[in-house]
């Protein structure tokens, strides 16, 4: 696969990804919060939290795997450090 396909399959995870963390971390705050034993979507919090975990980390290996794709443009566009040329 060449670099632009990796940088649009990357994104789109990173989209989905955030969106997944922002959604259950909704649902375990303000829809069944810590000690109620409702279900949403036939799913405890618990299992939410799981979910919000497990979507936390695989965006944060994700973000990291976007940061080494776009490397060559940051050390490009901030040569310096500074953001000056």
């Amino acid at each position: 696969m060449n670099k632009l396909k990796w940088f649009i399959v990357v994104d789109i995870l990173l989209v989905i990804m955030f969106i997944s963390s922002f959604f259950s971390a909704i649902v375990i705050s303000r829809i069944i919060p810590a000690g109620d034993d409702d279900l949403f979507w036939g799913i405890s919090n618990v299992n939410w939290m799981i979910f919000h975990t497990f979507s936390d980390v695989i965006f944060a290996v994700l973000f990291v795997v976007h940061i080494i794709l776009h490397w060559a443009c940051i050390k490009e566009n901030y040569p310096n450090g500074n953001g000056k040329h």
